[in-house]
């Protein structure tokens, strides 16, 4: 195998890659106000509620995005991720 000189090659250019997400040691803001959202254990929340603050894992993950529409496929996992971590309720949009 030869090996070319690197003018050989065809030089390509990446786009410029934001990242737009919160770091884990980074504290999410305040809660929702009380007018707007409120806290609802996870086995009442309702099919078809608008998560009102990221849910996230006690590492900073997100599991799901403020402003997601709760589907039957996600209210299911997150009742099971709840029985592995602390997960007790989430903020609903009224």
């Amino acid at each position: 195998m030869e090996i070319k000189k690197s003018a050989e090659y065809q030089s390509v250019e990446a786009p410029e890659i934001i990242n737009t997400a919160r770091p884990p040691d980074q504290p999410q803001d305040s809660a929702p106000s009380p007018t707007t959202a409120t806290e609802v254990p996870i086995e009442e929340v309702e099919e078809g509620a608008v998560v009102a603050r990221d849910v996230m894992t006690e590492d900073g993950y997100i599991l799901l995005a403020a402003g997601t529409v709760m589907s039957p496929s996600y209210l299911s996992r997150l009742c099971d991720i709840s029985e592995i971590i602390e997960l007790p309720s989430i903020w609903i949009e009224k």
